[in-house]
């Protein structure tokens, strides 16, 4: 027997003897190859499969097979997919859909999903994605009507009153119970940890483990060990790595950009696989996950060469959500800056009631270049050091209150009066900061404003988060070590507000 026959046989569909026949696949492709392509993948894993190349051709097979999964790509040469789609989920509302498309964008994605898609896939395609999302799909159980929508999530609308923050949680919901790996890009600090922690408890795999992988510092070595597990050879105990502890539930690789290319493609080797071989063992595990992945960059803005290699992107960034700063939600200030005292009072053991007027006004015009985690350092002092019953504005650091754009440091008409006694690097960071404020945040029109590269703004900005300024509250207190790089807890930060 080959070694084809092998895994066609351990396929979920290989019908043999006297089993019942594997259940229908329709492949609806209009694009000869790629429709030849992918039958012959999905024939191989032991799937019966029918195919359609137009609209019209499409909803015959269907109600000719009534296909378990279908695979559908969206553009089609008579018709929507998406209507086509539809028109499948009304004859039969528990067949599963995977999409298949050419176009990555959010707001295609997050449609497909409204309209009942089980998955979301871009091509190109390999074997393995193809299969693996067509078993998944198979195996998922007939809808309910208290399905995913009814889960209690950390992520609250009520807490979000900007606009932006408020569309990225409804997008984030509805693609909540696909199993498309998700990309959050985002500044350190801005709670893009939470936002996973959020998709994952709406999904289907809620109930099952979220494991973290932080790829910030990891060599090649260390981040082979903490995916894959390492034995107890170095004298040191056995550990199982992340992808087994994480099988069934979602895999969380924080800051995916920082790692070199030697790590990368070990990251790569194992998303093409999805499998590991256990410490002491010498045949591999399959295993069965959602990957969500954050970076500090979003790497289509960067120049190329880019952080991330080609084909390690094209894995990773399938639907991909930008996380506002602070300093672009201003908004949401109040809400956050609320719930975070009362965060901070409960770990602290301390009273404060809230905020008073001037102390707000303070908080709601500060640039917070450090996000949520420096706002939650800046009230955990604040809590520490003074004894209430509210926050005034005389007891937030005066550093803070000089990082305002309304704090009268350059004047409005451009002068440099404010800016003298400063550093060199104190003015650059000044500058740089204003003009990316200014661009509503867009460092590509920023970069062509300094007549820089929006890569050289990528890594100075990398380069304050990561120096003293990222681990101080702006006050020179240092971070605890409770306070992740993300804000953690802002999605119940939320829903608590």
């Amino acid at each position: 027997m080959t070694s084809d026959d092998t895994a066609a046989d351990a396929a979920p569909g290989r019908h043999r003897g006297s089993e019942p026949p594997p259940p229908v696949v329709l492949v609806v492709e209009d694009t000869a190859s790629l429709q030849m392509i992918y039958a012959r993948i999905l024939e191989r894993a032991g799937w019966h499969v029918e195919t359609a190349d137009t609209a019209a051709a499409a909803l015959k097979q269907f109600r000719r097979h009534a296909p378990l999964v279908v695979v559908l790509d969206l553009m089609l040469p008579d018709g929507s997919g998406m209507e086509v789609m539809r028109s499948f989920l009304a004859e039969a509302p528990d067949t599963r859909i995977v999409v298949i498309t050419a176009d990555g964008s959010i707001k295609l994605a997050v449609e497909a999903m409204r309209s009942g898609a089980h998955e979301f896939l871009v091509k190109p395609l390999d074997e393995v994605r193809l299969s693996t999302a067509v078993a998944d799909a198979a195996a998922v159980g007939p809808a309910k009507e208290e399905g995913v929508d009814a889960l209690q999530s950390p992520i609250s609308l009520g807490g979000a009153r900007s606009a932006a923050m408020r569309q990225l949680l409804e997008e984030a919901r509805a693609v909540s119970r696909s199993k498309a790996t998700v990309f959050l890009s985002g500044e350190s600090g801005t709670g893009r940890r939470s936002i996973a922690l959020s998709i994952h408890a709406m999904s289907p795999r809620a109930h099952l483990p979220f494991v973290e992988v932080n790829c910030a510092s990891a060599t090649a070595l260390q981040l082979e060990s903490e995916l894959y597990g390492h034995g107890d050879a170095d004298g040191s105990p056995a550990r199982q790595g992340a992808a087994l502890r994480a099988d069934g539930g979602t895999l969380l690789l924080r800051d995916v950009g920082a790692l070199d290319p030697e790590a990368q493609a070990i990251l790569l080797r194992f998303l093409q696989t999805s499998t590991v071989i256990p410490p002491g063992k010498s045949r591999p595990v399959k295993v069965n996950l959602r990957l969500i992945a954050t970076c500090s960059f979003n790497p289509m803005e960067i120049e190329k060469p880019n952080r991330l290699q080609d084909d390690l992107f094209y894995f990773l960034y399938v639907i991909p959500f930008r996380v506002p700063p602070l300093r672009e939600r201003k908004e949401d200030i109040e809400a956050i800056a609320e719930t975070l005292l009362e965060e901070c009072c409960r770990e602290e053991d301390c009273d404060m009631e809230g905020f008073a007027p001037d102390a707000m006004e303070v908080m709601k015009t500060c640039h917070w270049p450090g996000n949520i985690r420096q706002m939650k350092n800046v009230l955990r002092r604040v809590v520490l050091l003074n004894p209430g019953p509210l926050v005034t504005a005389a007891m937030l650091p005066p550093e803070l209150k000089a990082s305002s754009p309304d704090a009268g440091d350059v004047p409005d008409g451009g002068g440099y009066e404010g800016l003298v006694g400063r550093t060199l690097a104190e003015i650059e960071r000044y500058v740089i900061e204003e003009t990316i404020r200014q661009t509503n945040g867009s460092l590509p029109r920023a970069a062509r404003i300094l007549g820089v590269a929006p890569s050289t703004l990528y890594r100075k900005r990398e380069a304050w988060q990561d120096g003293p300024t990222a681990d101080t509250d702006g006050s020179g207190s240092m971070a605890t070590p409770h306070d992740d790089e993300d804000g953690d807890g802002l999605g119940e930060d939320l829903a608590r507000s």
